[in-house]
Parts: structure tokens; sequence; C-alpha cells
């Protein structure tokens, strides 16, 4: 009787252990030239982030470039990772000599360029369409659309804003409105 206790409390601790490892999730800490990688990663998310980053950088960078050196470390848990490929490919976009982030211009879906400062490319414009405003005008707007967002480029091929503003406004030239919403 003792010794079928025992069988069956062995075999319990067995199913137990073996429903246990069945759900442990491989994850991996990444570090890049020696400094960690915030977060945790699956493998295939590892995997897919540095094709990513790779192929980005030989788009800006047709030379070629050194990559940082990756180093996966992994580890076992019971929760499956919880960052992506996307963060991990940003991160070795922004430590891979050659590479700048900058916000990207477009106007009416037509690329102009990036700048450094989205905000005071706007501000500059702004001023631009206020300063040129006539007589009579209560309000002035941008003809077009305008879109600013984060782009990655080659390290110093921003453009100057003052020429973006002129570029902008030769695409989409600004309008005047008088108190009663008619053109001036």
């Amino acid at each position: 009787m003792q010794r079928m206790c025992s069988k069956r409390a062995a075999a319990l601790a067995a199913a137990l252990l073996f429903l246990f490892a069945a759900h442990l999730q491989p994850c991996c800490r990444v570090t890049l030239d020696g400094q960690y990688v915030p977060g945790l990663y699956s493998p295939a998310a590892v995997r897919a982030g540095f094709r990513a980053a790779r192929a980005a950088v030989e788009e800006l960078l047709p030379g070629g470039a050194e990559h940082p050196t990756l180093r996966v470390g992994i580890r076992l848990r019971l929760r499956p990772a919880e960052d992506s490929a996307a963060a991990l490919s940003e991160a070795l976009l922004l430590r891979t000599d050659g590479v700048a982030e900058a916000d990207g211009v477009r106007v009416n879906g037509v690329a102009l360029g990036a700048v450094s400062n989205g905000e005071a490319l706007i501000e500059a414009l702004r001023e631009t369409i206020r300063a040129a405003m006539p007589d009579g005008a209560a309000v002035g707007n941008l003809g077009g659309t305008l879109s600013i967002r984060r782009v990655y480029t080659r390290s110093g091929c921003e453009k100057e804003s003052a020429a973006l503003v002129t570029q902008i406004l030769r695409l989409a030239p600004a309008f005047y409105l008088d108190e009663n919403g008619r053109l001036v």
C-alpha cells in the first residue's frame, strides 16, 4: 500500500513537472555593444528585428555599415516575451553609426526630406504664413496636408527648416480668410 502511494506520488510529481515544463517560454535578453536593451524578446522577434534593422541600414547606407555587436541570452519563464521585433529593430538602428532619427516631412503625400526638429519647422511655417498675412485677413492656413513623422535617415542628411518652408509653401500655398470666412 505504501509502495503504491509512493508510485502515485512520483507519477503525480512527474506529471506536474511535465505540465510545468510544457508552459515554459524561451525569452531573450539582448545587449548591443555591451549595453543592455530593455525588455524580453522571443527568439523569433530577435531574428525579425535584426533582419529588419539590417535591411533598413542597407537601404540607408548602400555601402554598408558596421552593426553593433548583438549578444543574446536565453532564459525560460512561464509568461511569453512581451517586447516586439520593432522595438529591437529601433534599438539596433539607433546604435548603428551613420544612421540618425529625424522628422520626415510630407506635403500632400510628397516626401520633401527630413529635419532634425519638426516642431521648429512647424513654428517657422506659422511665422512665415503670419508674416505674409494681407490686410483684412483674420486667419491664414496651409493649402494642403502636412505630415511630420519620425523616420531614420543618414546622419547629416537633414534639411534646413527655412528651405523646407519654401518647398512646403510651393506645394501647398497658404490661403487667408477674413472674419466672414471669405478668401482674401
